[in-house]
């Protein structure tokens, strides 16, 4: 598989082009490992990082772009000593309120419905079921009360058929958010609840921002339903 990354990029740079190997959902190679010639198990990913640093760092092939939505895997990656001072991490975070703003208004939403949306929309998806919605006849109100709805059912189902973690430990998780919508992860590790953040970030209720020490809720929507579990 290596000697086929190569092929490819060598083939690029004959061409007169700087190479760019992306690497989507790196997260499923995490647990799959290969047979080192007597020498015990290679982690696929272990040799991959190894890989990336010669192509970049030591021969300047190329560059090399690596996605996940894992965030707990972010942080195993973030310390992995190998890429140390050869990398850059990039957050891909919610959509800021002036381009949600610029593209409802190109899609023909009136001043007091992007007003109003403007405080629970977060994500690319969001504004998409909002433009069909609204051709079905849908009101702005009405959809993102059926979405807060359908994610604080989900919560309480997670919550309530789990057999991992106390319930009553749970709630006091979620509830480090009911005012706030991000947590510094010092204050998680200070109430030790960081297993049960552990599996609200597994279930993607929470997102963890490792470049900047933070845990918040996947998208603002998710915010108003964590809090209409704790009501």
């Amino acid at each position: 598989m290596f000697d086929k990354i190569y092929e490819g990029i060598e083939a690029v740079i004959k061409d007169g082009k700087k190479p760019i190997l992306i690497i989507d959902e790196l997260q499923k190679l995490k647990h799959i490992c290969f047979n080192g010639d007597g020498k015990g198990d290679k982690s696929l990913l272990n040799e991959l990082f190894n890989l990336f640093v010669h192509l970049t760092k030591v021969r300047h092939l190329c560059h090399v772009i690596c996605l996940t939505s894992d965030t707990l895997f972010i942080e195993e990656v973030y310390q992995n000593s190998t890429l140390e001072n050869t990398s850059e991490y990039y957050l891909i975070d919610w959509l800021r309120k002036g381009s949600i703003r610029n593209i409802l208004k190109e899609e023909g939403f009136n001043e007091e419905d992007i007003n109003y949306c403007l405080k629970y929309l977060s994500l690319p998806y969001e504004i998409s079921q909002l433009i069909n919605n609204k051709k079905l006849g849908l009101s702005v109100e009405e959809t993102i009360k059926q979405w807060i709805n359908i994610e604080r059912d989900k919560i309480l189902y997670l919550i309530s058929t789990q057999k991992e973690f106390e319930m009553e430990r749970l709630f006091n998780t979620l509830k480090l958010f009911e005012n706030k919508i991000k947590v510094d992860i010092s204050e998680i590790i200070k109430n030790n609840l960081m297993d049960e953040i552990k599996f609200l970030i597994k279930n993607e209720i929470l997102f963890y921002d490792v470049i900047n020490g933070i845990v918040k809720p996947t998208s603002i929507k998710k915010w108003f339903a964590i809090r209409e579990v704790l009501k």
